[in-house]
């Protein structure tokens, strides 16, 4: 046997002492059981104890490039650990061998390799004035060729800076063009993209601001188209009204927040109370038909309420209240209209009245 001289030999040459001696003696062996006693064999010999790592490389150096063992792994579960096993291929002793014909090998490899280097060395320098012209040419074109690359990457960098919104790195590459030259077609590209982008959003925000402006502004019809209804419907003038609610839509139009927004401003309240002051005297114009509406009014609530209180009561209530109002419509005096509950109160608060005069006329005839 080829006495071994390299540490690495003689580690690996140990490990498979230690691995023979583990398959006789142990059943189930773990790989810190395995460090456990190469360490020991190492400290026996007066070699310094390796670390879990590198005993994982002795392994795999047997196994997978020596082929001189079979490497068993089988994980038992969460918890649970690995379950392992290194089979000798052959006796421990033509393992041994077998590592030192390989050391032996690598080592004359190793020298023929050096010799063939110094053999080349010094044909090389022999054939140097030969190839003299040649080795200058690919000095200076390998320098072209990393020149070319660092300003590629200062070009890259420089596009990447301008931060562009389309790519133009391909359009570039196939300019030929010096670097200065790029970075000035760079310079005005992003000048003009700058420019159309600028131009994109103002005209983007305009039409959002006119598609936002005509949306406000069909609102705003509608709200006020409402209030002209009301306010017709309470008797007023149409002329005045249309007149009026066409300058408040001409004044607003453009602010028409301040009219839809009514529970964040008080514009809306503000004018109707403005509308019914200026038009109050050409509130009621046709009297006769405020007449005919409450004449009819009469005879609608009487009906509703005739099974409520004694009818000479009811018809003094009624006339008495259509008497006092200025304003009035049919929607208003049917169930859930502003003069049907007020009608509805007046008739709870008389009966309220009889009932207590009742009660005080029986005590006091008791007394």
């Amino acid at each position: 046997m080829v006495k071994s001289k390299s540490k690495y030999q003689h580690r690996l040459i140990v490990l498979i002492s230690t691995l023979d001696y583990l398959n006789k003696n142990l059943k189930i062996y773990t790989q810190k059981d395995i460090l456990y006693y190469l360490n020991s064999n190492y400290k026996r010999n007066g070699q310094i104890p390796i670390k879990i790592k590198t005993l994982q490389n002795y392994l795999y150096k047997l196994g997978k490039e020596l082929k001189l063992t079979i490497n068993y792994y089988k994980h038992l579960g969460k918890n649970l650990g690995t379950k392992i096993y290194y089979k000798l291929k052959h006796t421990k002793y033509d393992c041994y061998k077998k590592i030192n014909n390989y050391f032996k090998n690598k080592k004359i490899i190793n020298h023929i390799n050096l010799l063939t280097e110094e053999s080349d060395k010094k044909n090389n320098k022999i054939n140097s004035n030969d190839k003299k012209g040649e080795c200058i040419y690919n000095i200076v074109t390998k320098d072209k060729r990393r020149n070319s690359k660092i300003e590629d990457f200062q070009i890259s960098s420089y596009i990447s800076k301008c931060n562009f919104k389309i790519k133009i790195s391909p359009y570039l590459s196939k300019l030929n063009v010096t670097k200065e030259e790029k970075i000035t077609i760079i310079k005005a590209m992003k000048y003009l993209e700058k420019g159309l982008l600028e131009e994109f959003y103002r005209k983007n925000r305009k039409r959002k601001f006119s598609i936002n402006t005509e949306n406000k502004q069909i609102e705003l019809r509608k709200r006020l188209n409402n209030l002209k209804l009301e306010f017709e419907n309470s008797g007023y003038n149409k002329l005045q009204i249309e007149y009026h609610i066409e300058n408040i839509f001409n004044k607003y139009k453009n602010k028409a927040h301040f009219i839809i927004e009514n529970e964040k401003y008080e514009d809306l309240n503000q004018i109707i109370k403005k509308l019914k002051h200026k038009i109050e005297i050409n509130k009621n114009e046709n009297k006769e038909e405020i007449h005919t509406i409450k004449r009819n009014s009469f005879s609608i609530l009487f009906e509703q309420f005739k099974n409520k209180i004694n009818n000479i009561d009811l018809a003094n209530i009624i006339k008495t209240y259509l008497k006092e109002i200025n304003d009035i419509s049919y929607k208003d005096i049917f169930i859930g209209g502003k003069h049907f509950e007020k009608i509805s109160e007046l008739i709870k608060k008389v009966k309220l009245s009889q009932e207590h005069s009742l009660i005080n006329n029986n005590i006091n005839t008791n007394i």
